[in-house]
């Protein structure tokens, strides 16, 4: 229980000569005990209101949450699929470029054999 020295003091003791103090009688006592247990299932009924409203707005969150999921679940697998793709695109990339050089070295070869043999006139 509570001890006498954390009560507060009747309002009628608090306003009295410090020196003439007269300790609280029982009722008043008591009187200050329910007003601190009242005060006490205030907070804890408020507590239990908060409590219920942020559950709530957890529940709300969650399937928020799982549906955001769902709706972008095949944008994620587009995404997956076309870093694959890109990653294709880059192999053929990289073997364009030496491909590009032998088909140059090649029609720049039967230029210069045409060229040759057919005795290309000079300007």
């Amino acid at each position: 229980m509570l001890d006498e020295q954390t009560l507060p003091l009747a309002p009628e003791a608090a306003n009295t000569d410090p020196l003439q103090v007269n300790p609280p009688t029982e009722t008043e006592r008591l009187a200050a005990v329910e007003a601190e247990l009242q005060t006490i299932r205030v907070r804890l009924a408020t507590g239990d209101e908060t409590m219920a409203s942020l559950r709530a707005d957890l529940a709300e969150n969650t399937s928020a949450t799982i549906r955001t999921e769902s709706n972008t679940a095949e944008i994620v697998e587009f995404f997956g699929a076309m870093k694959g793709a890109f990653k294709v695109l880059n192999w053929i990339g990289a073997l364009a470029k030496p491909i590009t050089a032998l088909v140059a070295l090649a029609a720049v070869t039967w230029g210069a054999f045409l060229t040759i043999k057919t005795g290309a006139p000079t300007k």
